[in-house]
């Protein structure tokens, strides 16, 4: 039991840095923003 815990606490702080990327993609597409492969690019929005 005391092995299965360490596995699953090593694969979650592996995967840490992709959780919070994606979490802070998420936010950013939110207020407008997007990812062009680094760069983070303000949506234009039309004014018509």
């Amino acid at each position: 039991m005391n092995i299965i815990f360490k596995v699953m606490l090593l694969i979650f702080i592996l995967l840490l840095p992709e959780i919070i990327k994606f979490a802070r993609i998420q936010h950013m597409k939110k207020l407008g923003y997007r990812y062009e492969g680094e760069e983070l690019v303000r949506i234009q929005e039309k004014n018509n």
